[in-house]
């Protein structure tokens, strides 16, 4: 009988590398280089990198690389792509991947290019800017580099300038604007241009022009200030500044000058500026609420001080806004601020407010409007009278309620009729609550009593002698307690 045969098929195919990237390759300075090799075979393909100085690499093998004091790897993953990051100059050159098993081999060779481009900043001049006090400048600063360069400005106090605030704004290509410059504004300007190759720097120096009038007392010579209506020279030299500003404060020089010499003589101005206080309140904002009878006129005043004289306006719900003076057919703003409505309808309701404004600031008085159609005089909800009496170390409320339409204004006076203020301390007494509306007006008496009569601390219980005709004198110790009225 013949032996059985076996018949073994070896399968077998060479490797190969699939979809081969371009033979030429850029990578920015500082970037990542990341290359594919993806391979096929049976058996599977053993992967290896060959680097620009003939280095091998696989999965399993690294190659590290000492730059100064960093340490950086190239890495070969198990699909065979070859990675490494924050690449230099060191790394520019051919690098080849090998695909091998044991029926075949195949490579491919990759040109990679560094690129980069160290930031170079135009007109690198270090330039002098003069500017008035006042005024805005311009700083120019554009740079070229590749990467694109980033470019950031540095204050004279070496304090980095962001863009967005009301001194400050960056254009995109590094312009630097300086809003209205002041005083401390001077000084040098770093303008930092800086990509991953490098950086390179510009230093502009800015000098503010402080130039105060100086008055030429000369017969016969032109005095140059009369240029404007700002100021105005007297023949005698007095000078007459119009219409003063908070800017115009500052050193005045009167020079006086001949052939023989000169003199000179120095007026400091200061302007007095005090913001705006509505009806004697001061704070930037205020408020308060005020009630109105439909069809009704209705007066609320807003009484403005200031120096300089504060500028007023209302503003109306939905931001209608009516200056002062301001003569409309139902609404008027009177100079001193009052607003004046003829026949108050219920859309009026709602929150006004009175801004004052002049150079020292902004003052706001809001003011809840009510209105309603229902006419009511206030009526007192306890007794009109009351007295009441005070114990050391205990605390009383006064109560005045009072109801009515519209809602009634209450205002706590003592006897004579002077208001209380608020957070002031009284003794006990007579103390008068009103209630006002436009219907009429009710009033509440409370009387504050004392809880204990005075004592006398000693009594004489023996006799006392005295001559006739002589002064005689006694005196009697007492004691009391004193009560004070403490208003909220």
């Amino acid at each position: 009988n013949a032996a059985p045969s076996i018949t073994v098929i070896v399968l077998a195919k060479p490797a190969k590398i699939e979809q081969k990237t371009e033979s030429d390759k850029k990578v920015m300075y500082g970037g990542i280089l990341k290359v594919d090799c993806v391979s096929s075979g049976l058996p599977d393909p053993k992967i290896q990198w060959a680097l620009p100085d003939g280095t091998m690499i696989n999965s399993v093998m690294k190659s590290e690389r000492n730059v100064g004091s960093r340490s950086r790897r190239y890495v070969v993953f198990d699909n065979g792509t070859l990675f490494f990051n924050e690449v230099g100059m060191r790394e520019e050159g051919d690098y080849t991947c090998y695909a091998e098993n044991q029926v075949g081999k195949d490579e491919m060779k990759v040109h990679v290019k560094v690129v980069a481009d160290v930031p170079v900043i135009a007109n690198k001049t270090n330039d002098v800017i003069r500017v008035l006090y006042g005024e805005s400048i311009s700083l120019q600063c554009s740079a070229k580099g590749e990467p694109t360069p980033l470019i950031l400005w540095f204050s004279p106090t070496n304090r980095a300038i962001t863009s967005g605030s009301d001194k400050y704004f960056i254009h995109d290509n590094g312009t630097l604007v300086i809003q209205k410059v002041q005083r401390f504004d001077g000084g040098n300007y770093i303008c930092l241009a800086r990509n991953s190759a490098g950086q390179d720097r510009k230093v502009t120096r800015v000098e503010i022009l402080v130039s105060p009038p100086a008055i030429n007392g000369l017969i016969g010579t032109t005095n140059s200030m009369r240029v404007s209506n700002k100021y105005f020279i007297h023949d005698n030299g007095t000078l007459v500044i119009q219409k003063v500003q908070r800017f115009d404060g500052g050193n005045y020089i009167c020079l006086a000058r001949n052939s023989a010499g000169q003199d000179r003589k120095v007026t400091r101005v200061e302007i007095l500026v005090s913001p705006p206080a509505i009806n004697g309140l001061i704070g930037t904002t205020n408020s308060m609420r005020v009630s109105s009878v439909g069809d009704q006129r209705k007066l609320i005043d807003c009484e403005t001080t200031g120096t300089p004289v504060p500028r007023v306006m209302w503003v109306l719900p939905e931001n209608v806004v009516l200056p002062a003076p301001y003569y409309g057919s139902r609404m008027t703003v009177h100079r001193n601020g009052t607003l004046d409505i003829r026949s108050v309808r219920m859309t009026d309701a709602g929150q006004l407010a009175c801004v004052a404004r002049n150079e020292g600031g902004e003052t706001r008085l809001v003011v809840q409007l009510d209105v309603t159609d229902i006419l009511e005089k206030p009526k007192l909800k306890s007794p009109k009278m009351e007295s009441l009496l005070l114990t050391v170390g205990r605390t009383i409320n006064l109560n005045c309620s009072i109801d009515g339409s519209p809602t009634p204004q209450l205002t706590w006076i003592l006897l004579n009729g002077s208001p209380l203020q608020s957070g002031a301390q009284f003794k006990a007494g007579t103390y008068r609550c009103l209630g006002r509306n436009a219907a009429g007006m009710v009033e509440r008496t409370v009387t504050l009593m004392p809880g204990h009569k005075p004592e006398i601390n000693n009594r004489y219980n023996s006799p006392v002698s005295i001559m006739n005709g002589s002064v005689f004198k006694i005196f009697i110790p007492f004691s009391c307690n004193t009560y004070k009225l403490f208003v909220l």
